[in-house]
């Protein structure tokens, strides 16, 4: 059982503390991930998607029940709330006169020029190595305003990522045999 003192030890030290409590009444304190923990997390779970968790839990891990960190049904509701773990902000996306309007919940704006086809494939490639990095790519190559305020927040690029093909201006499509 973690008291509200060392609640309260955790918050002055890292900030944010996060509480998981699960069904089965185990619990898991956690600290949020950094850029850097949130970056291997993704890139782990492009192998293994429960790696999700197991990064997240190395590295963000406070205290509670050691057994979460090795149940396969904890490390799934883990992995199902990264986002959520890692601060998410919601957002919307408007494209105005070749502008990309990135309004989040809290009232942090972005302000995109629209990404033409070379900045797209270089943040397309650097995806392959972690989705952190392709919005960054996408951030540093078309940045007008407001970048400098969200890009340390994982929360805030989190978002970013959810929201990359409205960014882009991905189209849908479909195939049909005629």
């Amino acid at each position: 059982m973690v008291s509200q003192d060392q609640i309260n030890e955790w918050r002055e030290q890292y900030g944010t503390v996060l509480h998981l409590p699960f069904s089965d009444g185990r619990s898991a304190y956690l600290k949020q991930p950094d850029k850097r923990t949130l970056g291997l997390a993704y890139s782990r779970g492009a192998k293994d998607p429960l790696g999700i968790s197991d990064v997240l839990l190395a590295n963000c891990w406070l205290g509670g029940d050691e057994d979460v960190k090795t149940d396969v049904g904890c490390l799934i509701a883990v992995q199902e709330l990264a986002n959520e773990i890692a601060g998410k902000v919601d957002c919307t996306v408007v494209h105005r006169d070749q502008r990309v309007v990135v309004e989040f919940v809290d009232g942090h704006l972005v302000i995109l020029k629209e990404p033409n086809r070379e900045q797209t494939s270089a943040a397309m490639l650097a995806s392959r190595k972690d989705p952190l990095q392709m919005v960054e790519s996408i951030l540093h190559s078309c940045a007008v305003k407001g970048v400098q305020e969200i890009e340390k927040s994982t929360g805030h690029l989190i978002s970013l990522i959810q929201v990359v093909d409205e960014i882009i201006g991905v189209k849908t499509v479909q195939v049909k045999k005629i």
